[in-house]
C-alpha cells in the first residue's frame, strides 16, 4: 500500500514540476506581460491539495464504493471552496492583473482535476484488485 502511495505522489510531484516549470517558462518567454507575482503559489496551492487527495484515498482502503466515491466528491467540493478562497485572497491582495491570474488558475485547475482524476480511478483501481486477491486467499 505503501509502495503505490509513493507512486501517486510521485506522479503528482512530476505532473507539478513539469507543468509548474513549462507553463512558467512558456509565459515568462511569450507572454512576459502576464507574469504574476504568485505565481509559485498556483502549483503549489494544487501539489497540496493533491497531497492531501492521495493521503485521503488510501485511509480508506476498506471502505465500500460508495463511501469512496462519497469521499471522493467531498473533496472535490472542498477543493472547488478553497480555490474560491485562494482567488479571493488574490483578489483582495491584488487588484491588478485579476485576468492572468485567473487564466493561468484555470490552466492549472484543469490540469490538475486530470491528474486526480487519474490517481484516483488508479488507486480504486489498485484497491479492488488488493481486496479480490485477499478475498481469494
Amino acid at each position: 500500500m505503501e509502495k503505490q502511495k509513493n507512486k501517486f505522489i510521485l506522479i503528482l510531484t512530476a505532473v507539478t514540476l513539469i507543468f509548474g516549470l513549462g507553463i512558467k517558462h512558456i509565459i515568462s518567454t511569450f507572454f512576459p506581460q502576464y507574469m504574476i507575482s504568485w505565481y509559485p503559489a498556483i502549483p503549489i496551492f494544487f501539489f497540496v491539495l493533491g497531497l492531501i487527495l492521495i493521503f485521503n484515498v488510501f485511509k480508506v482502503k476498506t471502505m465500500e464504493a460508495r463511501k469512496t466515491v462519497n469521499l471522493y466528491l467531498m473533496l472535490r467540493v472542498g477543493k472547488i471552496l478553497a480555490s474560491l478562497l485562494f482567488l479571493l485572497v488574490y483578489w483582495i491582495t491584488h487588484k491588478t492583473a485579476l485576468k492572468p491570474f485567473a487564466l493561468i488558475f484555470i490552466v492549472f485547475y484543469a490540469i490538475f482535476m486530470f491528474t486526480e482524476t487519474f490517481i484516483f480511478y488508479s488507486a480504486e483501481k489498485w484497491i479492488k484488485k488488493t481486496k479480490s486477491d485477499e478475498d481469494s486467499i
